[in-house]
């Protein structure tokens, strides 16, 4: 007899999670995640346009939310891309989840303590929808489904040396994707240890503004059409909020 799981999907795609009863809906499991958001956009000549692209990483979204030259540098610790989920609702006969789980996309301290963890939120998702698998009777896991959400843009007050007036996500970004996931099965008590997720074909307009060297600021406004989206490496924290 199969063993029911709780799932969630996560920025672009899904998360997939063992149920424990323990855990409340305000217990989040905390992993890295990398980016890769490839910025296409027009420059608009007088004779001739250009279509550049622009690649923007992890990194270069944690400095942009927090009003930072690209490039700046980033602490390991301090300042780390992560998500956090909780578990999902029971599942429907079909294996869908009868109520979404809870998401975070964040810039996280893992040295702090408390909702201070939390350095600031960077990404909500706003609808999942997604199917679970058990192909070997539970010893592995899979999920499947598409998500969409939205990037939010910088805030008006950042920490300094941040200026949102030189460097910033311009606008909230809507955005659509879909992934798959495969987890070990249930392990010890149910905890989420680690899984891998990758999600592919990450879609939204993306407004940014730079500023140069020479001190020149201009806004970038183009389209995000194959990002992808992964979780890197094991758990690294269990935040409550």
């Amino acid at each position: 007899m199969k063993k029911l799981l709780l799932s969630s999907l996560a920025f672009a795609g899904s998360v997939l999670a063992n149920p424990h009863t323990s855990v409340a809906t305000d217990d989040y499991f905390v992993f890295k995640v990398s980016v890769s958001l490839p910025l296409t956009h027009v420059i608009i000549g007088q004779a001739t346009d250009k279509v550049v692209t622009k690649s923007l990483s992890g990194n270069d979204l944690v400095n942009l939310s927090l009003g930072r030259p690209l490039g700046s540098p980033v602490d390991k610790a301090k300042e780390v891309l992560a998500l956090g989920f909780t578990f999902a609702g029971t599942l429907g006969a079909d294996q869908r989840p009868t109520m979404p789980p809870l998401i975070k996309v964040m810039i996280y301290d893992t040295t702090a303590t408390g909702t201070a963890r939390k350095v600031q939120e960077i990404a909500t998702i706003t609808t999942l929808d997604y199917q679970e698998a058990f192909p070997n009777g539970g010893s592995t896991n899979k999920g499947l489904g598409i998500c969409t959400g939205t990037l939010l843009k910088t805030p008006a007050t950042v920490p300094p040396p941040g200026d949102p007036s030189k460097f910033e996500i311009k606008e909230d970004a809507n955005f659509q994707g879909a992934a798959s996931v495969t987890q070990p099965g249930s392990g010890t008590g149910g905890d989420v240890e680690s899984f891998n997720l990758t999600a592919t074909g990450v879609s939204m307009r993306l407004k940014i503004t730079l500023t140069d060297n020479n001190g020149v600021t201009a806004p970038i406004d183009g389209y995000v059409l194959k990002g992808i989206f992964k979780t890197t490496g094991k758990r690294i924290d269990t935040y409550t909020e």
